[in-house]
């Protein structure tokens, strides 16, 4: 709150000294507002700079509709997006990515659709991050056959995913406990000459563990080393929790022993877990 009184007083100081604005302060103040969440002033300033005659830019824009999603106004942000279009403005790749992103992130992945296709109609090419926004909502929606769709689309259009496009479809096969599908991925992923991460390896060990391949989810946690990729507290919890649910402690008290020994320190997730192993 401090430093939105203070955003707001210097902006009233400036023009009580007759200091004139300038599109440098006005994106300063944008920015400030809309990092607080008072998208309300951000407006203001917009006005502002339209009565001042100074011709605000992309990146004005952008900072507004990314403080609208970020404060769950995404509808509003898409009807800023055309609304600007009549005052002469073009929303670009970054805008409309952040109204996709804004939605999809709310489940109203059939409007991000609709906005995705409004992009093609203005000729304003996607590029990866609009696609993993789009792959992303698709799998949490029960709908991956599309999100392999738009993944060839990628390929297609000669845009190269990135390791978040083969994080999100691993993790969505995975939470079926379709570990084949995974490792297709991963496999498209290693000959795309990306390593995989820690998240691809967690995904993958959660997905045997569903499916109680214990055995195959601990193989791929030791061969996690021959990948120059380390361990983080989900990985243990993953493997903690698969041995308690099996019901073999002894491995899953060596695996948190593990954990201190390498000053990871083990939290409220692993000694729950640990808990109800012994319960």
């Amino acid at each position: 709150m401090k430093a939105f009184q203070a955003a707001f007083y210097a902006s009233k100081r400036m023009e009580l000294a007759g200091v004139p604005h300038d599109l440098y302060t006005l994106s300063m103040m944008l920015r400030c507002f809309c990092k607080l969440g008072r998208v309300d002033f951000g407006y203001s300033v917009l006005s502002k700079a339209l009565k001042l005659g100074i011709q605000f830019n992309d990146v004005m824009l952008n900072t507004l509709i990314d403080g609208l999603c970020k404060v769950g106004k995404v509808i509003e942000a898409a009807r800023l997006a055309h609304k600007i279009r009549i005052l002469g403005y073009q929303p670009n790749v970054v805008s409309y990515s952040t109204i996709i992103d804004g939605l999809c992130k709310s489940g109203l992945v059939s409007k991000a659709l609709d906005v995705f296709s409004e992009m093609g109609d203005r000729k304003i090419q996607p590029n990866v991050i609009t696609y993993n926004s789009l792959i992303y909502g698709l799998c949490t929606s029960s709908s991956r056959n599309k999100a392999m769709m738009l993944l060839h689309e990628m390929a297609d259009r000669k845009i190269m995913p990135d390791k978040f496009t083969y994080s999100i479809l691993v993790d969505s096969f995975c939470k079926e406990g379709n570990v084949l599908g995974a490792k297709v991925i991963l496999k498209m992923m290693i000959q795309r000459g990306l390593i995989p991460h820690v998240i691809i390896y967690n995904s993958l060990m959660d997905g045997y563990s569903l499916r109680s391949q214990v055995d195959k989810a601990r193989k791929l946690f030791d061969s996690m080393a021959n990948w120059g990729c380390k361990h983080d507290v989900y990985s243990y919890n993953i493997m903690i929790h698969a041995y308690c649910n099996n019901k073999r402690m002894d491995e899953a008290e060596q695996l948190l022993n593990d954990m201190l020994e390498k000053d990871l320190a083990p939290d409220t997730v692993t000694y729950t877990t640990m808990v109800n192993g012994f319960c």
